[in-house]
């Protein structure tokens, strides 16, 4: 493996925040209250709209090409070497039966390598994982030692040091994939120039808590809309963190997982996409997981992911705009795919400018903003909705499951302006497990 590590996370500090409240003064000076308001407003207008466009375009591409393409037959004759590696930190509830669909997945005993990450856990995981080892000789079990850094980023790289595969494929612990699942990722490999492929990962424990239905309802929407709409529309969907798989050489060139970043996930896309690799996107290469139950896990869950995804705006912004692997349009969709988690930080301004414009400061257009906030919320709506109709699980117990959805989202635009702030000021984010709750 090369040396050449992924660069620590772009600090900004307070000087933004001081910058940022210096130019509203500067520009509430310049213009007058109604003007700001109106300047402010017209950002956010435009920012709404070009995401409800976007959200629009890939709803529209799931509802007609969605249902042919999960029904398509698939040629699974390319099985090149591959590695499978997870990472575990206390998955004593779960472990036992990630070993088991391990096991069970469908492909070429000679082709395939199980490396199992026990990282320094504290309760029956290392024990368990010795004992299915010492039964199975395709498992192989690394031990990180106390004091180990990186998280699940240090403990892929670790792993990825014994890997004998062309391709590594990563699952978490929670995750339970179909034995079909491995030779549906690595299928795309045939290509090239694909760095990485990200396959669909499903919420098998919906019936749980309300939380959990309505994370299974972000799931179909955030897989089988937005990905497949980031693919059919612009070929640029995003690797996640599991049911996922990378190409070593691309993984070597780019200097393997950051181990500075949160959201290692969406870290690796950036760079894969800025080295000139492509990542593919396959919506029948199922993986099952756990959702989580309650508002505080989700609140914490969203705050890790939104600010890993702030930090990778502040690390990749710049060198989005000025890459020349990315097509103008390519590099228009790459900066509002890392926006995303801004979008709620505005909607959050947007309802801060609420009592000026009851005030009649800058109404002529403030008050759209008024109209495109609860608009934009219908873009998700149509993807969830798309969504329903690709899988044929549309009901209308689902409709009021989406209006449920409100409340929680307006939590997110707390959670996600929280986490941007704290983001700018180089807060450093202190990791918060998910618990799980096992079979």
């Amino acid at each position: 493996m090369d040396s050449a590590a992924a660069e620590p996370p772009r600090e900004t500090g307070t000087w933004l925040i001081v910058a940022m409240v210096a130019g509203a003064v500067a520009l509430l000076t310049l213009l007058g209250s109604s003007g700001f308001v109106f300047v402010i407003s017209a950002f956010l207008t435009t920012l709404f709209l070009l995401y409800l466009i976007r959200h629009v375009a890939f709803g529209v591409s799931a509802g007609l090409w969605g249902r042919s393409t999960l029904d398509s037959p698939a040629d699974l004759s390319f099985q090149p070497p591959i590695s499978v590696i997870v990472a575990c930190k206390n998955e004593e509830l779960v472990v036992d039966t990630l070993v088991d669909r391990l096991l069970d997945l469908e492909y070429p005993d000679d082709r395939l390598q199980v490396v199992i990450v026990d990282d320094n856990s504290d309760d029956r995981t290392g024990e368990i994982l010795d004992a299915r080892a010492a039964e199975e000789p395709r498992l192989r079990i690394l031990h990180r030692p106390p004091g180990s850094t990186g998280g699940k980023s240090g403990a892929l790289n670790d792993a990825w040091d014994l890997c004998t595969g062309e391709i590594l494929v990563i699952f978490d612990a929670d995750h339970e994939p179909d034995p079909d699942t491995l030779l549906r990722i690595v299928r795309h490999f045939e290509d090239d120039q694909t760095g990485a492929v990200m396959g669909r990962c499903v919420i098998k424990n919906r019936d749980d808590s309300l939380i959990s239905r309505l994370v299974w309802l972000e799931y179909l929407s955030g897989y089988l809309c937005d990905e497949f709409g980031r693919q059919a529309v612009y070929g640029l969907p995003a690797y996640g963190g599991a049911n996922c798989a990378v190409r070593v050489s691309a993984l070597n060139y780019v200097g393997g997982y950051n181990e500075h970043s949160v959201t290692e996930d969406t870290d690796l896309t950036l760079r894969l996409l800025l080295a000139g690799y492509r990542i593919r996107f396959d919506p029948t290469a199922l993986d099952y997981e756990e959702a989580v139950p309650t508002l505080a896990q989700y609140r914490k869950q969203r705050y890790r992911w939104s600010f890993g995804h702030h930090q990778c705006w502040r690390d990749y912004g710049r060198a989005v705009t000025r890459a020349n692997t990315l097509s103008p349009l390519e590099k228009v969709e790459t900066l509002m795919f890392l926006w995303l988690y801004h979008v709620p930080v505005a909607s959050f301004m947007s309802l801060m400018l609420i009592p000026l414009l009851l005030l009649g400061l800058g109404a002529s257009l403030g008050s759209w903003v008024l109209v495109l906030f609860p608009l934009f919320l219908l873009g998700p709506f149509l993807q969830i909705g798309s969504s329903l109709l690709m899988t044929k699980d549309a009901s209308p117990k689902h409709v009021w499951l989406m209006f449920l959805l409100i409340p929680v989202v307006i939590a997110y635009v707390f959670t996600c302006s929280r986490s941007w702030y704290n983001g700018v000021r180089s807060k450093p984010y202190t990791w918060v497990k998910t618990a799980r709750k096992g079979p």
